[in-house]
């Protein structure tokens, strides 16, 4: 499978340029007179992440970066004081320019998403909270609509913030009337994901009551069964793909763990 190319013109401006760049890995890569003769060379990783088709990474290794260093902050400063503070995603910018190039929102939510875990540690809902790894295999972030800034044009683009046009294949559409407040993109696997949170305004009618009462028990097989023997018709979706779902968990247990056909096959 060959690798489309792009010249690199804004780092060699000469029309003969003697570098090209392949937009699935920040590498420069030498042209030689021999055929399949490639000589790697250096890797310049935060203009090229930034760059060529490797936007989304760049904002997960942003988001990262701050969701790590709050709770490394946190700990430390529960560990000298005894007290919990939670730094803001503001105070960071200052040392390390590169996140005033990201989304703010993006990196807010990782923010709330720190607090968010310490609340239900406490709460005895979670365990401690752990810092994120870039080995893992499904890489996501959230980030929210505001004055505008995420929107789909044309049904098939969509539009985010502090990136391009990115081209969707629609899952379903969404209504003129809705009103979308947040997006979360997930790479798991090389693929993305996009999943939107949207807000509609409907009027609840009242129904009219009759004084009469229906009774309900509980069923293993049907979630209930009502007196007048209505059942709930619901689609039994993991029965439908359990025997798939076999299928990949033998093919996974088969791999070397944490080897690349095993986040692959994940």
């Amino acid at each position: 499978m060959k690798t489309r190319l792009w010249k690199l013109r804004e780092y060699d401006k000469s029309k003969n340029s003697n570098y090209y760049v392949s937009p699935r890995r920040a590498i420069f890569f030498k042209r030689s007179s021999k055929i399949g003769n490639k000589e790697k060379k250096e890797v310049i990783l935060k203009k090229m992440i930034k760059k060529y088709h490797n936007e989304h990474n760049y904002i997960y290794r942003c988001v990262r970066f701050v969701y790590n260093t709050i709770l490394y902050t946190a700990n430390k400063f529960y560990e000298e004081t005894g007290k919990n503070k939670i730094i803001t995603p503001a105070s960071l910018k200052s040392e390390n320019q590169f996140l005033k190039e990201v989304d703010s929102l993006a990196l807010s939510n990782a923010q709330l998403n720190v607090k968010r875990s310490f609340t239900n540690f406490f709460q005895k809902r979670a365990k401690f909270p752990r810092f994120k790894s870039k080995k893992t295999s499904v890489k996501s972030y959230t980030t929210n609509c505001v004055n505008n800034s995420i929107r789909i044009e044309e049904n098939k683009y969509l539009v985010l913030p502090k990136l391009k046009k990115v081209k969707l294949k629609y899952h379903r559409e969404i209504p003129e009337d809705y009103k979308i407040k947040s997006v979360t993109l997930t790479n798991s696997n090389g693929n993305y994901y996009v999943s939107i949170l949207t807000e509609f305004g409907k009027e609840i009618q009242k129904v009219a009551s009759n004084d009469k009462v229906i009774g309900l028990d509980f069923s293993m097989s049907e979630l209930f069964i009502s007196s007048e023997n209505q059942r709930a018709d619901y689609p039994r979706y993991f029965r439908m793909l359990e025997e798939k779902l076999k299928k990949l968990q033998k093919s996974l247990s088969r791999k070397v763990k944490f080897s690349k056909n095993w986040y692959k096959q994940k």
